[in-house]
């Protein structure tokens, strides 16, 4: 966090992005809240400023939180409305840092022509694409693919012979009136690994400083063939950004799965089964969301997925339309709900935690200042929103509430704004 900037800004709502102020002692002013939200009463801070320079009376300092925020300097004095002097620094915000692993479908199916190519070349062009906008620069990608094939085994079959044990050739194209029965693209049945170590391997692993190129690269190495293994290939993938995620605290870490298919081959391999292992992955610690691209109609299913996996709904590509642009829209979308409104707290000085407060300008908007819940712990969120620390005895991140995290996009700035007295919203 040694990159935060510093201003000086009075004890006034200022046309800054999400600022959090430290400072003032209690006043009974008010603040207009974030959407679901009305006015927010200015209540909580005990002592006068802290800074060691700057402000109209600045009094002495208070005994701060453990790696807490800190200033050293302090702005203009201003004159609550208790008659106490407070000044303020505005720290700008910091989102925990992402890491995106991407489980990518390469089965048979892929092969399927849609406007714009087929799905695997729309697909994977729409992927490359993201990876290589500047504006995802700061995501840390990796990726895996499935199926993984058993060797010397084809990538495709037209009949059951084609696979001789591994068969029977299934799923693809039926071709009419042939004999025997025949498929185009079709996959051998038991040419699929059902294995979960091997899904354990990232084709491309996770790491730091971010790769894209290295990504892309890959993704033009890779191409349709073979089933859908969803589940061991999901179970892997969960072990592996598991152990990533435990190893580098601080960070979120997410997985997007993008299939045109339900899971099919193997044992226990069911939607359900699927939906088990992103519920594993979201209950632990830390909490490993899965998010579901669906290319293709028909894939209500997946659903059942994403919502195990803490992500609501999959996101359904219509091969009908424009796949490129839905595919981009939905890796977007993903990121944006992927970005947490959980952030950082500099740990620059001490700081009295009862002195901040949250504001945020969404591009082209007013500043709005988002309370703190009326008890300081998720459990009072509610419609209204609001914000809270991980643990207000010790606080290392500020968590903004899910009502309010709409409001803020991964476009808008957030900063941290120190001098004045926590505004906190009414009891409901």
């Amino acid at each position: 966090m040694s990159d935060f900037k510093t201003f000086s800004f009075a004890c006034v709502p200022a046309a800054v992005a999400v600022a959090l102020s430290f400072g003032c002692s209690s006043s009974a002013g008010s603040a207009s809240a974030a959407p679901g939200g009305g006015s927010a009463s200015n209540a909580g801070g005990s002592a006068g400023a802290i800074f060691t320079s700057g402000g109209a009376t600045g009094s002495s300092g208070t005994t701060g939180f453990g790696g807490g925020f800190g200033a050293t300097s302090g702005g203009g004095g201003f004159l609550a409305t208790d008659g106490a002097a407070c000044s303020t620094n505005t720290y700008s915000g910091e989102r925990l840092p992402l890491d995106m692993y991407f489980l990518v479908d390469t089965s048979g199916s892929m092969q399927e022509k849609v406007q714009g190519g087929t799905k695997w070349s729309v697909v994977s062009a729409a992927l490359t694409g993201f990876l290589n906008d500047p504006a995802n620069a700061d995501i840390d990608p990796g990726i895996g693919y499935f199926p993984l094939v058993l060797p010397n085994i084809p990538a495709f079959c037209t009949v059951d012979t084609d696979c001789a044990m591994y068969g029977p050739c299934i799923d693809g194209f039926p071709v009419a009136n042939s004999s025997p029965p025949a498929r185009l693209f079709g996959v051998c049945n038991g040419a699929d690994v059902c294995q979960i170590p091997p899904y354990a391997m990232p084709s491309v692993p996770l790491q730091l400083p971010p790769n894209q190129a290295a990504v892309v690269s890959d993704i033009a190495n890779h191409g349709p063939g073979g089933g859908t293994p969803t589940q061991p290939a999901l179970s892997g993938t969960m072990q592996y950004v598991t152990g990533w995620a435990q190893a580098h605290p601080g960070r979120t870490s997410v997985i997007v799965l993008a299939t045109d298919g339900e899971p099919t081959g193997c044992d226990t391999n069911t939607p359900q089964d699927v939906a088990n292992v992103a519920a594993a992955g979201l209950a632990e610690m830390p909490s490993i969301r899965t998010f579901v691209i669906g290319v293709g109609n028909s894939l209500q299913n997946l659903d059942l997925i994403a919502a195990a996996g803490g992500t609501n709904k999959s996101i359904i590509v219509d091969t009908g339309g424009d796949v490129a642009t839905q595919f981009t829209q939905a890796l977007a979308a993903i990121r944006g709900q992927a970005v947490p409104c959980v952030f950082n707290i500099p740990s620059t000085g001490n700081v009295d935690p009862n002195q901040v407060n949250i504001t945020y300008t969404p591009t082209g908007g007013t500043s709005t200042t988002i309370p703190r819940t009326t008890d300081g712990t998720v459990a009072t969120c509610g419609a209204a929103g609001g914000w809270y620390y991980d643990d207000p005895s010790n606080p290392k991140t500020v968590r903004v509430c899910d009502t309010s995290c709409t409001a803020i996009s991964a476009s808008t700035s957030v900063n941290f704004e120190v001098g004045c007295a926590t505004v906190v919203a009414p009891p409901s």
